[in-house]
């Protein structure tokens, strides 16, 4: 038996231990497997997988990686490292690798796979870690199967991510970079990197220029790609080899409501209310925290009577929070684990990917033509059949009115096209290229035109003898914007506020998983003080530099400085005040 026989082998089982069916690999999956062997018999491309969503494109990208592990035949490469783009989709893929590598391989061979979380910062989860969340672990990109963000990717590339002090350079490159240059490199997911200047997508095209050229073995996988985006990420410098999946293996009948005149708010309740009778799970989709707490306490109050679990997920939730209510998802699919009969999920647009749940109902308002192909396309994923209700937002924000408009227009003109899109690529790419045009990329300015015209410089010289330290920080980064995180402080640290604003500074030790399990990030927008009035006490700032110590305690140093200006990547304090709870549930910030 053959690489690919054997690869199609694993697969079965897979599927026929987690899902009690029989199935056989889609084409695509095939076609990924064979042209790995390509790529590393010297015919150096990167590979681009394109396919709808749910069609198998984690599985075309790690199965090789198993069948590594279980021949011993490391042909490909001796680590995979996995880019995604937030935390939500890597702990999510972190879980089903995990569930997949147990399902897949005997004791004696999971006990040698090190699946790791790595996203820099605070937090970081192995097969190693406790299976309560959070743990803290930073791996520096080491183990056989590597979680990682892009930012953490792209820092650990540029060697400003080491295990030295910061004031020494000696070997800063040699031990992430190392990693990176003996591993396969999967991107998921690169569709949610696009932002109005096209910012992060021009660091991508160089961050592939300079795997390219290494001869690392690279994976790039997407659902939904504009077409300007695919030319703006590659360029002629990059040979590709295209794997497109033009239609899902099955299609999938969702009837799409468009609300032309109807705010979403006005009609939550009712809608809700019918449409539970006739489902089991409904998935609530809003562009904003604010009113996705407004949907939910809307709602809260009128399901009493409907024996159905109600939840809200959103990005300024605590990151324990959060975890637990994702892990709460998971749980609802297996029958015997059901609380209630019923299931509404309340998110923003961290239910666009990575929330491996089926829905029978949609409920959303306008987002970009990829968002709304994504979260349609979480319904009727395990049944077949949907439907979806699409209601205008009331402002465009955090979008761009044209974004809105140009979305709005090509949904209400081709209905039909939506529902074709969410399992047919080309009917999708048909949508993307109405809507994304040339006109909706804006032009950089002040601030994010340096930093670009810095990071891309940075990635021109990456060399051994580059001596990084001669770039400012806050100018190489992978995003236009940047962001702080903010800690919702325990009852430790809320004893501590009083003396921490009458001291210039205070120094507390904490449990280190409480911390870390209290964060979550927030876009910067300024250092005015001002702009964040969830974080002021008495006029004032309290910033937090976290002492770790030595790697295995079990504690942190918090040292707390009173400060008038607020600077990106830093941590902060929230005040309680804005951090909302009702009836001992977390909302989360509540602010704009």
């Amino acid at each position: 038996m053959g690489y690919l026989s054997k690869c199609s082998s694993l697969l079965k089982t897979y599927l026929k231990r987690r899902f009690g069916k029989e199935a056989i690999p889609y084409s695509h999956q095939l076609e990924t497997w064979k042209k790995l062997t390509e790529v590393v018999n010297e015919d150096l491309k990167v590979i681009v997988l394109k396919a709808p969503t749910s069609a198998g494109k984690t599985e075309a990208a790690i199965i090789p990686y198993i069948y590594q592990i279980v021949q011993d035949d490391w042909f490909i490469a001796p680590a995979v490292i996995y880019v995604l783009p937030n935390r939500s989709l890597i702990f999510s893929q972190f879980k089903r690798i995990k569930n997949m590598i147990q399902l897949l391989l005997p004791e004696e061979l999971r006990k040698r796979v090190y699946i790791t979380v790595d996203i820099g910062g605070l937090v970081g989860r192995s097969t190693q870690s406790p299976d309560t969340y959070p743990y803290y672990e930073k791996t520096f990109l080491f183990g056989d199967i590597v979680f990682t963000t892009l930012d953490a990717f792209f820092y650990s590339l540029i060697a400003q991510r080491t295990f030295l002090s910061r004031n020494k350079t000696l070997g800063k490159a040699l031990f992430p970079v190392g990693n990176v240059s003996t591993a396969m490199v999967v991107f998921d997911e690169v569709q949610m990197y696009q932002d109005e200047y096209y910012y992060t997508p021009q660091i991508l095209r160089k961050l592939f220029e300079v795997l390219y050229k290494n001869k690392v073995p690279t994976i790039v996988m997407t659902a939904t790609l504009p077409s300007i985006l695919e030319r703006k990420i590659f360029k002629r410098s990059i040979q590709t080899s295209p794997i497109i999946a033009e239609r899902s293996p099955y299609t999938r009948r969702i009837k799409v409501n468009l609300h032309t005149h109807e705010d979403m708010i006005t009609r939550v309740n009712a809608l809700v209310t019918e449409l539970i009778t006739k489902n089991d799970t409904i998935l609530i989709v809003v562009n904003k925290v604010k009113r996705a707490i407004e949907v939910y306490l809307k709602l809260v109050r009128s399901i009493k009577n409907l024996n159905a679990d109600i939840d809200i997920i959103h990005s300024r939730l605590k990151e324990s929070t959060r975890w637990k209510r994702e892990e709460k998802l998971e749980e609802l699919e297996r029958e015997s684990k059901r609380k209630y009969s019923k299931k509404i999920l309340i998110a923003t647009q961290v239910a666009e990917s990575g929330l491996d749940y089926n829905f029978d109902v949609l409920i959303t308002e306008i987002a970009p033509i990829d968002a709304i192909i994504q979260r349609v396309g979480r319904v009727g994923r395990r049944s077949g059949e949907g439907e979806a209700h699409i209601f205008r937002p009331e402002d465009e924000k955090p979008y761009t009115e044209y974004i809105i408009e140009a979305t709005f227009n090509a949904i209400s003109r081709q209905p039909e096209k939506l529902k074709k899109a969410i399992d047919n690529l080309v009917e999708a790419q048909n949508l993307l290229d109405t809507v994304y045009r040339e006109n909706f990329i804006r032009e950089l300015r002040g601030e994010c035109e340096e930093a670009l015209s810095r990071t891309l410089k940075l990635l021109d010289s990456l060399g051994p003898f580059l001596n990084i330290s001669v770039f400012p920080d806050t100018m190489i980064r992978t995003r236009c914007r940047t962001y702080i995180t903010l800690l919702v402080p325990n009852d430790i640290i809320l004893k501590n506020i009083k003396n921490m604003l009458k001291e210039p500074s205070l120094t507390i030790e904490v449990e280190k998983n409480v911390i870390l399990g209290s964060t979550f990030n927030l876009n910067y927008i300024g250092n005015d003080i001002e702009q964040y009035p969830f974080l002021r006490f008495d006029n004032k700032v309290l910033k937090v530099d976290i002492r770790r110590g030595d790697y295995k305690s079990m504690t942190v140093q918090l040292e707390v400085q009173k400060v008038e200006q607020v600077r990106p990547l830093e941590v902060y304090i929230v005040n309680p005040e804005w951090y909302k709870v009702h009836n001992g549930y977390e909302l989360g910030l509540l602010y704009r």
